[in-house]
């Protein structure tokens, strides 16, 4: 086994020294090579004037492909809804007869992708925005057989193109989120991701939209008991003073747990009561106990049972909690008025009336800030709906009428639609903005 140094079993061992010739010889090669590579992209390099023709004659495909894009992202959404209406079909033993199936349109929320014709496009195409870009923009219809008046925004492609054209003004306005802006140096605004997260939250929006129709697959509630059970959660939810954004995230919660379950008469209540409770936790920095929040029912449902209701409520939607409600539109909105204070606080009003009325329930939160900001100018004379306004909130005029028609119908009659609403908003810490809706109804002609 012994060897001499420098030797192995696999033979003598070999030096790792090269000689001189190799090197040279082989750097040589490697030169060689870099030139001719660079002689081919000389040769081979096209055009500039070429390329850019090649591009524009290009341009119309490329559009198109954006186009084939949208069907998919409709496709994403109703597969969303094909699971919701599996989970409602799953719990038809809530229902009297066990044995009996829920009837299910599964058309009852219909998906239109928004399609651009061709004649639509400006001149150069290099200067169009793709819709896509500026958010989950669908037309939802919404009317069903137990809720034939539910409403949603239309998207036509005059609407759209008006969005990409602001899109590309305000995005290059001095003034607009930059150095002459305030808002750039309030690091709680984010100015430099405030388009991206706004179409973010444009597409939760209808990603977690409840189904309208969901009271036809429940057997011992109706919409005037949900109409009962969110005017008790708004005296509740003034007693514990608790922001605006736990009021509707709560009604939120109640309506997209209605959509997947069917639940009886004796526990809707707990619902409603949970739900308070988890938004609570989300929106709030003290929230209630669950002592307390027992309390609030007169102790009609145990802690035990609370927690328990807690835990069903979120596993059921998925721990999927996070949701943009109307008042981060609402603020939105408001940078084009300079964030008026009188505007913004009427508009809360109307916008806290939408969570009792059923035409709301898959209403986008975007759509309805942007109804309650419109009509709020309205009322208050401020002029009309500039192209800022139809900016920030992303809605023109026109698409904005099926929900102020709506709103107005709601403060028509307070008192028998949103008693508990009204008078919170008569106080004089709200400025007493359901009392000047009310004088203005009067005064247009809306109420007797």
């Amino acid at each position: 086994m012994g060897g001499s140094a420098g030797s192995s079993i696999l033979g003598p061992k070999k030096s790792n020294v090269k000689p001189l010739r190799s090197l040279v010889a082989k750097n040589n090669r490697t030169d060689l090579t870099v030139k001719r590579k660079q002689q081919q992209q000389l040769h081979h390099q096209p055009d500039k004037h070429q390329y850019q023709q090649q591009q524009l004659h290009t341009q119309p495909d490329r559009h198109q492909h954006q186009q084939q894009k949208h069907p998919l992202r409709s496709t994403i959404v109703n597969n969303e809804n094909v699971n919701t209406i599996n989970d409602i079909q799953n719990t038809a033993n809530h229902v009297n007869n066990p044995s009996a199936t829920a009837t299910i349109n599964p058309l009852s929320t219909v998906i239109h992708p928004p399609v651009v014709p061709a004649a639509a496009l400006p001149e150069e195409p290099e200067m169009f925005v793709d819709p896509a870009s500026l958010g989950f923009r669908v037309t939802i219809d919404c009317s069903c057989p137990s809720n034939p008046h539910a409403i949603g925004p239309k998207w036509s492609p005059e609407a759209i193109e008006e969005q990409a054209y602001l899109h590309e003004v305000f995005s290059t306005m001095p003034g607009v989120f930059d150095d002459e802006d305030e808002d750039t140096f309030d690091i709680a605004m984010a100015t430099e991701y405030s388009n991206e997260i706004f179409n973010y939250m444009r597409e939760l929006e209808y990603r977690y939209l409840p189904d309208s129709d969901y009271m036809e697959h429940q057997p011992e509630i109706n919409w005037e008991k949900r109409a009962r059970l969110v005017d008790w959660l708004v005296r509740i939810h003034e007693y514990c003073n608790m922001l605006p954004e736990t009021l509707f995230l709560t009604v939120h919660y109640i309506d997209r747990f209605l959509t997947l379950k069917g639940i009886t008469q004796d526990k809707f209540q707990l619902v409603g009561l949970v739900a308070l409770f988890v938004a609570a936790k989300y929106e709030e920095i003290t929230f209630p106990t669950v002592d307390e929040v027992a309390a609030m029912a007169q102790n009609e449902y145990s802690v035990d049972e609370i927690l328990r209701a807690e835990r069903y409520l979120i596993n059921l939607l998925d721990f999927n909690l996070g949701w943009p409600g109307p008042m981060s539109f609402l603020r939105r909105s408001s940078k084009a008025d300079n964030y008026d204070s009188d505007t913004r606080t009427l508009a809360k009003y109307l916008l806290e009336t939408t969570v009792m009325d059923q035409r709301f329930v898959s209403a986008p939160p975007s759509w309805t800030a942007a109804a309650a900001h419109y009509l709020s100018r309205r009322i208050l004379d401020r002029g009309k709906w500039s192209s800022a306004h139809v900016y920030f909130s992303g809605y023109n005029e026109e698409q904005l009428k099926p929900a102020v028609e709506v709103m107005i119908q709601c403060c028509a009659d307070a008192s028998k639609s949103h008693r508990a609403i009204y008078n919170k908003y008569a106080d004089a810490r709200f400025k007493k903005a359901s009392v000047h809706v009310r004088e203005w109804m009067t005064f247009m002609g809306y109420r007797n």
